[in-house]
């Protein structure tokens, strides 16, 4: 009896590269809590700071701002944020103590971190695209208006984080960017990070590998007794 090809087994080598390349998940970016919360699930405890008490140790935010002067917590009862009236801003009276357009913030953690988020808030005048988060090349640029959360009076509350998916791309340094194209004031609020703790039990690529090869051969072994039959 003539038998067909076993042609099944060509498609290993590709299986195998898809699934090492699943397993080395990149950065993963959100403009939504939601989905951020459901990305970082299951991988630590998760931290809030909202600056309504001193923030904790461990980090430090630098910056280059218009007027010079290093962000630090504010507080504006006049002005809408998600939580309280404490904010990360900047010591500029004629602006609410808010950032302007143009600032750059860089948190930096003393331990390596598998998420980090906050909260930009702005006025109407900001639209999508004109924040960005980064860390290393990867960029994030915030969402439209619709999506953001809104005090109905013209403030709005972009969320805007990365979720590392492999232990491998934890990061402990994060850049906020604003577009110094139009004159537009915006404060922070709300981070929230998760440090990288145990390596995740997700199998390593190599492992995966190993052990799909070894299911093969098992089953090219069966095949082979099979057809001898």
């Amino acid at each position: 009896m003539k038998h067909k090809p076993m042609r099944t087994w060509a498609v290993l080598p590709t299986l195998l590269l898809g699934l090492a390349g699943a397993a080395q998940a990149a950065l993963v970016g959100s403009t939504s809590l939601v989905s951020f919360n459901t990305a970082s699930a299951g991988l630590g405890s998760q931290s809030l700071v909202d600056f309504e008490s001193p923030p904790p140790g461990g980090f430090s935010v630098s910056g280059s701002t218009a007027v010079g002067l290093a962000p630090s917590v504010r507080n504006q009862a006049g002005l809408w944020n998600p939580s309280g009236t404490h904010f990360l801003g900047v010591d500029d009276a004629g602006n609410l103590d808010q950032f302007s357009s143009g600032d750059t913030l860089t948190f930096t953690f003393s331990s390596a971190l598998r998420a980090f988020g906050l909260y930009v808030v702005a006025g109407g005048d900001v639209i999508e695209g004109d924040l960005t988060l980064s860390i290393g090349g990867t960029v994030l640029s915030n969402g439209p208006q619709s999506g953001a959360l809104t005090d109905g009076a013209g403030s709005y509350a972009y969320f805007m984080g990365f979720v590392a998916g492999d232990a491998g791309d934890a990061f402990n340094s994060i850049t906020l960017k604003s577009n110094g194209d139009f004159f537009f004031v915006f404060d922070v609020d709300d981070l929230r990070f998760t440090p990288a703790g145990k390596a995740s039990d997700v199998p390593e690529p190599q492992a995966l590998s190993l052990a799909l090869l070894a299911a093969c051969a098992a089953g090219a072994a069966s095949r082979r007794k099979a057809l001898k039959r």
